[in-house]
């Protein structure tokens, strides 16, 4: 089971997960203030098209994590078969 106790501790004793947290509370903020402008300016079935490409936006970060930023310690390799179905 989870501990929030546990959890506060190490969030409290660890910058680099601090930061990721930080890091990704403030991407999830913009991403849906941004799908209320979007909405707001064009149209909700915008807003759904963007929704059903948020997965591949995802892949493709998790790609150029690997072979760009982190030189294959994080992020998701190519590799085949898989890559190709999953680029489908």
């Amino acid at each position: 089971y989870e501990d929030p106790f546990n959890t506060l501790h190490k969030i409290s004793h660890n910058m680099t997960l601090l930061g990721f947290i930080a890091c990704y509370t403030s991407l999830i903020f913009v991403l849906n203030s941004l799908s209320i402008v979007i909405t707001y300016m064009l149209s909700s079935v915008w807003h759904a098209i963007l929704d059903n490409f948020r997965p591949v936006f995802v892949w493709i970060s998790s790609l150029i994590i690997f072979y760009l930023v982190s030189s294959g310690t994080a992020g998701e390799e190519w590799t085949w078969p898989a890559s190709y179905v999953q680029l489908l």
